[in-house]
Protein backbone atom coordinates (compact mmCIF):
# COMPACT_ATOMS: atom_id res chain seq x y z
CA UNK A 1 0.00 0.00 0.00
CA UNK A 2 1.33 3.59 -0.89
CA UNK A 3 -0.20 7.08 0.74
CA UNK A 4 0.90 10.02 -0.72
CA UNK A 5 -0.13 13.68 0.42
CA UNK A 6 -0.45 16.83 -1.89
CA UNK A 7 -1.04 20.43 0.29
CA UNK A 8 -3.50 22.35 -1.52
CA UNK A 9 -3.08 25.07 1.17
CA UNK A 10 -2.25 25.72 4.98
CA UNK A 11 -5.70 24.18 5.97
CA UNK A 12 -6.48 21.81 3.02
CA UNK A 13 -5.02 18.32 1.76
CA UNK A 14 -5.89 15.57 -0.09
CA UNK A 15 -4.76 11.84 0.57
CA UNK A 16 -4.61 9.13 -1.62
CA UNK A 17 -4.54 5.62 -0.84
CA UNK A 18 -3.19 3.22 -3.52
CA UNK A 19 -4.06 -0.76 -3.01
CA UNK A 20 -2.54 -3.40 -5.29
CA UNK A 21 -3.26 -6.87 -5.15
CA UNK A 22 -0.65 -7.77 -3.67
CA UNK A 23 -1.64 -6.17 -0.54
CA UNK A 24 -4.19 -7.88 0.39
CA UNK A 25 -4.28 -11.23 -1.63
CA UNK A 26 -2.88 -13.11 1.41
CA UNK A 27 -5.18 -12.29 3.79
CA UNK A 28 -8.42 -12.90 1.77
CA UNK A 29 -6.87 -16.37 0.54
CA UNK A 30 -6.56 -17.18 4.46
CA UNK A 31 -10.47 -15.95 4.58
CA UNK A 32 -11.43 -18.28 1.73
CA UNK A 33 -9.59 -21.53 3.35
CA UNK A 34 -11.39 -20.84 6.70
CA UNK A 35 -14.69 -20.27 4.92
CA UNK A 36 -14.02 -23.51 3.25
CA UNK A 37 -13.74 -25.22 6.29
CA UNK A 38 -17.14 -24.25 7.49
CA UNK A 39 -18.65 -24.39 4.50
CA UNK A 40 -22.13 -26.25 4.09
CA UNK A 41 -23.36 -26.60 0.55
CA UNK A 42 -25.47 -29.27 -0.38
CA UNK A 43 -23.98 -31.55 -2.42
CA UNK A 44 -20.63 -31.21 -0.81
CA UNK A 45 -19.72 -32.82 2.50
CA UNK A 46 -18.67 -30.37 5.25
CA UNK A 47 -15.11 -29.04 4.61
CA UNK A 48 -14.71 -30.79 0.91
CA UNK A 49 -16.47 -27.97 -1.02
CA UNK A 50 -13.97 -26.77 -3.78
CA UNK A 51 -11.70 -24.13 -3.44
CA UNK A 52 -12.56 -22.80 -7.20
CA UNK A 53 -16.28 -22.73 -6.09
CA UNK A 54 -15.81 -20.60 -2.70
CA UNK A 55 -13.47 -18.51 -4.34
CA UNK A 56 -16.64 -18.05 -6.86
CA UNK A 57 -19.17 -17.63 -4.43
CA UNK A 58 -17.09 -15.25 -1.73
CA UNK A 59 -14.45 -14.20 -3.49
CA UNK A 60 -15.22 -10.61 -4.34
CA UNK A 61 -17.30 -9.79 -1.11
CA UNK A 62 -14.14 -10.76 0.83
CA UNK A 63 -11.70 -8.60 -1.46
CA UNK A 64 -14.19 -5.98 -0.56
CA UNK A 65 -14.46 -5.63 3.27
CA UNK A 66 -10.47 -6.44 2.80
CA UNK A 67 -9.62 -3.54 1.39
CA UNK A 68 -12.46 -1.56 3.00
CA UNK A 69 -10.61 -2.40 6.15
CA UNK A 70 -6.93 -1.65 4.93
CA UNK A 71 -8.46 1.65 4.25
CA UNK A 72 -9.31 2.87 7.17
CA UNK A 73 -6.99 1.24 8.96
CA UNK A 74 -3.98 2.89 7.16
CA UNK A 75 -5.87 5.95 6.65
CA UNK A 76 -6.23 6.84 10.61
CA UNK A 77 -2.23 5.17 11.23
CA UNK A 78 -1.04 7.42 9.03
CA UNK A 79 -3.12 10.63 10.45
CA UNK A 80 -1.61 9.32 13.55
CA UNK A 81 2.00 8.18 13.18
CA UNK A 82 2.46 11.82 11.16
CA UNK A 83 -0.10 13.72 13.91
CA UNK A 84 -1.73 15.46 11.63
CA UNK A 85 -4.25 17.84 13.25
CA UNK A 86 -7.24 17.37 11.46
CA UNK A 87 -10.32 19.60 10.98
CA UNK A 88 -13.31 17.35 11.50
CA UNK A 89 -13.13 13.92 9.73
CA UNK A 90 -11.58 12.59 6.51
CA UNK A 91 -14.46 12.71 3.73
CA UNK A 92 -14.13 11.09 0.21
CA UNK A 93 -12.91 13.46 -2.47
CA UNK A 94 -15.40 13.96 -5.03
CA UNK A 95 -13.57 14.97 -8.06
CA UNK A 96 -10.49 13.15 -8.25
CA UNK A 97 -11.97 9.98 -7.17
CA UNK A 98 -12.57 7.05 -10.09
CA UNK A 99 -15.12 4.70 -9.70
CA UNK A 100 -14.36 1.80 -7.51
CA UNK A 101 -15.14 -1.66 -9.42
CA UNK A 102 -14.43 -4.63 -7.08
CA UNK A 103 -15.52 -7.06 -9.77
CA UNK A 104 -12.66 -6.25 -12.42
CA UNK A 105 -10.32 -4.10 -10.76
CA UNK A 106 -7.31 -5.78 -8.75
CA UNK A 107 -5.78 -2.10 -7.79
CA UNK A 108 -7.60 0.25 -6.29
CA UNK A 109 -7.10 3.96 -4.98
CA UNK A 110 -8.94 5.83 -2.66
CA UNK A 111 -9.10 9.85 -2.23
CA UNK A 112 -9.90 11.76 0.95
CA UNK A 113 -9.95 15.60 1.99
CA UNK A 114 -8.55 16.69 4.75
CA UNK A 115 -8.88 19.67 6.63
CA UNK A 116 -6.19 20.88 8.74
CA UNK A 117 -6.01 22.97 11.66
CA UNK A 118 -4.15 26.23 10.99
CA UNK A 119 -0.84 26.89 13.50
CA UNK A 120 -1.00 29.69 15.68
CA UNK A 121 1.39 30.40 18.77
CA UNK A 122 -0.40 31.96 22.32
CA UNK A 123 2.26 33.59 24.16
CA UNK A 124 0.89 33.84 27.74
CA UNK A 125 2.77 35.33 31.17
CA UNK A 126 2.53 34.34 34.63
CA UNK A 127 0.52 37.75 34.82
CA UNK A 128 -2.44 36.50 32.36
CA UNK A 129 -5.33 34.19 34.05
CA UNK A 130 -7.27 31.87 31.54
CA UNK A 131 -10.74 30.54 32.71
CA UNK A 132 -11.22 26.92 32.73
CA UNK A 133 -14.46 25.53 31.35
CA UNK A 134 -15.82 22.08 32.55
CA UNK A 135 -17.81 21.11 29.19
CA UNK A 136 -20.78 19.27 30.40
CA UNK A 137 -21.17 16.17 28.26
CA UNK A 138 -24.86 14.91 27.19
CA UNK A 139 -25.59 12.00 25.96
CA UNK A 140 -26.54 13.17 22.69
CA UNK A 141 -22.68 14.27 22.29
CA UNK A 142 -21.53 10.80 23.28
CA UNK A 143 -24.23 8.99 20.47
CA UNK A 144 -23.28 11.35 17.95
CA UNK A 145 -19.21 10.49 18.09
CA UNK A 146 -20.15 6.69 18.45
CA UNK A 147 -22.17 7.23 15.18
CA UNK A 148 -19.32 8.44 13.96
CA UNK A 149 -16.72 6.19 14.92
CA UNK A 150 -19.28 3.11 13.49
CA UNK A 151 -19.88 5.29 10.19
CA UNK A 152 -16.29 5.75 9.74
CA UNK A 153 -15.43 2.14 10.34
CA UNK A 154 -17.75 0.22 8.41
CA UNK A 155 -17.57 -1.71 5.16
CA UNK A 156 -19.26 -2.33 1.94
CA UNK A 157 -20.83 -6.16 1.81
CA UNK A 158 -22.89 -7.95 -1.39
CA UNK A 159 -26.58 -7.99 -0.50
CA UNK A 160 -29.71 -10.05 -2.96
CA UNK A 161 -31.92 -7.46 -2.09
CA UNK A 162 -31.70 -3.72 -3.26
CA UNK A 163 -32.37 -0.71 -0.60
CA UNK A 164 -32.55 3.11 -1.89
CA UNK A 165 -28.64 3.60 -0.73
CA UNK A 166 -26.89 0.48 -2.27
CA UNK A 167 -24.70 1.19 -5.53
CA UNK A 168 -26.02 -1.28 -8.34
CA UNK A 169 -23.86 -2.30 -10.92
CA UNK A 170 -24.98 -4.02 -14.54
CA UNK A 171 -25.21 -3.93 -17.91
CA UNK A 172 -27.46 -0.72 -18.90
CA UNK A 173 -29.10 -1.08 -22.80
CA UNK A 174 -31.24 1.44 -24.69
CA UNK A 175 -34.63 0.41 -25.26
CA UNK A 176 -37.09 0.86 -28.12
CA UNK A 177 -40.63 0.09 -28.93
CA UNK A 178 -40.35 -1.95 -25.69
CA UNK A 179 -37.13 -3.81 -27.15
CA UNK A 180 -33.33 -4.16 -26.53
CA UNK A 181 -31.83 -0.97 -29.45
CA UNK A 182 -29.59 -2.83 -30.74
CA UNK A 183 -27.45 -0.09 -32.62
CA UNK A 184 -28.58 1.96 -29.39
CA UNK A 185 -26.23 3.15 -25.96
CA UNK A 186 -24.50 0.29 -24.06
CA UNK A 187 -22.84 0.70 -21.25
CA UNK A 188 -21.29 -2.63 -19.42
CA UNK A 189 -20.77 -2.02 -15.62
CA UNK A 190 -22.67 0.90 -15.38
CA UNK A 191 -22.74 1.67 -11.67
CA UNK A 192 -26.22 3.43 -10.09
CA UNK A 193 -27.83 4.43 -6.91
CA UNK A 194 -31.81 5.02 -6.30
CA UNK A 195 -31.03 7.30 -3.61
CA UNK A 196 -29.90 9.99 -6.11
CA UNK A 197 -32.47 9.80 -8.09
CA UNK A 198 -35.04 12.92 -8.13
CA UNK A 199 -38.26 11.14 -9.46
CA UNK A 200 -39.78 8.41 -6.59
CA UNK A 201 -41.81 6.55 -9.60
CA UNK A 202 -38.60 5.90 -10.93
CA UNK A 203 -36.70 5.01 -7.87
CA UNK A 204 -39.32 2.52 -6.39
CA UNK A 205 -38.42 0.52 -9.65
CA UNK A 206 -35.14 -0.30 -7.93
CA UNK A 207 -36.23 -0.74 -4.30
CA UNK A 208 -36.88 -4.21 -3.60
CA UNK A 209 -35.19 -5.45 -6.77
CA UNK A 210 -33.58 -8.58 -6.41
CA UNK A 211 -29.85 -9.36 -7.52
CA UNK A 212 -30.38 -10.65 -11.62
CA UNK A 213 -33.95 -8.37 -11.77
CA UNK A 214 -34.03 -6.64 -15.36
CA UNK A 215 -35.20 -3.22 -14.69
CA UNK A 216 -36.30 -0.83 -17.28
CA UNK A 217 -36.36 2.81 -16.39
CA UNK A 218 -36.23 6.65 -17.87
CA UNK A 219 -32.19 8.09 -17.04
CA UNK A 220 -34.00 11.76 -18.00
CA UNK A 221 -36.76 11.41 -15.78
CA UNK A 222 -34.26 9.75 -12.84
CA UNK A 223 -31.66 12.13 -12.78
CA UNK A 224 -31.43 16.00 -12.37
CA UNK A 225 -29.05 16.88 -14.69
CA UNK A 226 -27.37 16.26 -17.93
CA UNK A 227 -24.32 15.41 -15.97
CA UNK A 228 -25.47 12.65 -13.96
CA UNK A 229 -27.49 11.14 -17.46
CA UNK A 230 -23.86 11.43 -19.17
CA UNK A 231 -22.08 9.99 -16.09
CA UNK A 232 -23.95 7.22 -16.11
CA UNK A 233 -24.71 6.55 -19.98
CA UNK A 234 -20.61 7.37 -20.94
CA UNK A 235 -21.33 9.88 -22.82
CA UNK A 236 -21.02 13.70 -23.56
CA UNK A 237 -23.29 16.17 -21.96
CA UNK A 238 -24.52 17.70 -25.44
CA UNK A 239 -25.44 13.90 -26.57
CA UNK A 240 -27.11 13.43 -23.20
CA UNK A 241 -29.44 16.40 -23.54
CA UNK A 242 -30.74 14.37 -26.31
CA UNK A 243 -31.40 11.06 -24.91
CA UNK A 244 -35.31 10.24 -23.91
CA UNK A 245 -35.30 6.56 -24.77
CA UNK A 246 -35.92 4.44 -21.85
CA UNK A 247 -33.17 1.88 -20.90
CA UNK A 248 -33.00 -1.33 -19.05
CA UNK A 249 -30.86 -2.37 -16.67
CA UNK A 250 -30.18 -5.98 -15.55
CA UNK A 251 -28.49 -5.87 -11.72
CA UNK A 252 -25.21 -7.92 -11.48
CA UNK A 253 -24.39 -6.81 -7.92
CA UNK A 254 -25.67 -4.79 -5.19
CA UNK A 255 -23.21 -3.32 -3.29
CA UNK A 256 -24.01 -1.76 0.39
CA UNK A 257 -22.62 0.48 3.16
CA UNK A 258 -22.75 -1.25 6.47
CA UNK A 259 -21.89 0.94 9.55
CA UNK A 260 -19.36 -1.03 11.93
CA UNK A 261 -21.15 -3.26 15.15
CA UNK A 262 -20.01 -1.67 18.65
CA UNK A 263 -17.25 -4.34 19.27
CA UNK A 264 -14.23 -5.29 20.62
CA UNK A 265 -12.78 -4.55 16.55
CA UNK A 266 -13.90 -1.51 16.65
CA UNK A 267 -12.68 -0.20 20.08
CA UNK A 268 -9.54 -1.26 19.04
CA UNK A 269 -9.51 0.98 15.63
CA UNK A 270 -10.53 3.63 17.57
CA UNK A 271 -7.99 3.43 20.59
CA UNK A 272 -6.02 0.48 20.09
CA UNK A 273 -5.51 -2.70 20.92
CA UNK A 274 -6.88 -3.77 24.66
CA UNK A 275 -7.45 -0.53 25.49
CA UNK A 276 -11.27 -0.10 25.76
CA UNK A 277 -12.52 -3.49 26.47
CA UNK A 278 -16.55 -2.60 27.00
CA UNK A 279 -19.16 -0.62 25.38
CA UNK A 280 -19.66 1.13 28.72
CA UNK A 281 -15.90 1.78 28.94
CA UNK A 282 -15.88 2.58 25.13
CA UNK A 283 -18.59 5.63 25.82
CA UNK A 284 -16.49 6.66 28.89
CA UNK A 285 -13.80 6.96 26.70
CA UNK A 286 -15.52 9.19 24.28
CA UNK A 287 -16.71 11.75 26.97
CA UNK A 288 -13.39 11.99 28.60
CA UNK A 289 -12.03 12.87 25.12
CA UNK A 290 -15.19 15.63 24.42
CA UNK A 291 -13.91 17.00 27.84
CA UNK A 292 -10.77 17.20 27.00
CA UNK A 293 -11.03 18.35 23.50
Amino acid sequence: MNIVRKDLDLNNAIVTLSIEKADYTEKVDKKLRETRKKANIPGFRPGMVPAGLIKKMYGKQMVAEEINKMVSDQLYNYIRENNVNLLGEPLPNVTEQKVIDFDTQEDFEFVFDLGIAPEFEVELTKKDKVKFYTITVSDEMIENQVKSYTGRYGKYIQEEVVEEKDMLKGELLEMADGKVNESGIKVQDATLTAAYMKDDAQKALFVGAKKGDIITFNPTKAFESEAEVSSMLKISKDAAKDVVADFQLKIESITRYHESAIDQELFDKVYGDGVVKTEEEFRAKIKENIQET
